[in-house]
């Protein structure tokens, strides 16, 4: 019988299993237990414990494996750092964003360069929460995100230039960026939503 769920680990990516081992898209975590179904983005467990992502299919089992003891022996608190995954993270859309639209053969260096360097910086800013924390945009859930989001990457931007004349150009082109990643993202099925506001973000 075929193994459906892959042993617990699977991509969300259009690569086909075969090329999980080898793409760089992110592991999830499938587990049913007790009951219940627990699911995880690896990439956000790894990080909520201050550790490298899994990039090989070796890593992403023994972090599965990890999990599975954790909650077979009844240590939620140990899982729950992580949250469970509600979703693609804003930055696992981005990677297939990158890897089909930024990179592509026919588009020049330069172009490709500029586009990756507002995305990468999109996805480093901190937005808040509702418990008045913060957290990594691009840890997010891209169906979570909001406006309000949007607004925070903007006022972080500005705040860290060193003059207001360059913080709103380079705000208006981080904001563009992410509104055609928003656009594209809902094109291709990844959400069903953008952030941005009809006539502005």
């Amino acid at each position: 019988m075929p193994k459906v769920l892959h042993d617990g680990l699977k991509k969300r990516c259009g690569c086909g299993a075969r090329a999980w081992s080898k793409c760089q898209h992110p592991w999830q975590f499938n587990f049913h237990h007790d009951g219940r179904d627990h699911r995880y983005s690896l990439d956000a467990v790894a990080r909520a414990r201050n550790a490298s992502p899994p990039r090989s299919k070796t890593e992403a089992a023994a972090w599965r494996d990890r999990l599975r003891n954790e909650i077979r022996s009844g240590r939620p608190g140990e899982v729950a750092a992580s949250k469970p995954s509600a979703g693609p993270t804003v930055e696992e859309v981005a990677r297939i964003y990158q890897q089909r639209h930024i990179e592509r053969d026919e588009r020049r260096p330069a172009g490709q360069q500029l586009m990756t360097l507002y995305l990468a910086a999109a996805l480093r800013a901190t937005v808040p929460t509702p418990d008045g924390a913060t957290v990594r945009f691009g840890d997010k859930p891209i169906a979570s995100v909001t406006t309000e989001d949007v607004e925070a990457i903007r006022d972080g931007w500005r705040r860290r230039s060193t003059s207001a004349h360059r913080g709103r150009i380079g705000a208006d082109r981080l904001l563009k960026r992410l509104r055609h990643f928003f656009n594209w993202a809902i094109e291709k099925g990844h959400v069903d939503h953008t952030p941005f506001r009809r006539h502005g973000g």
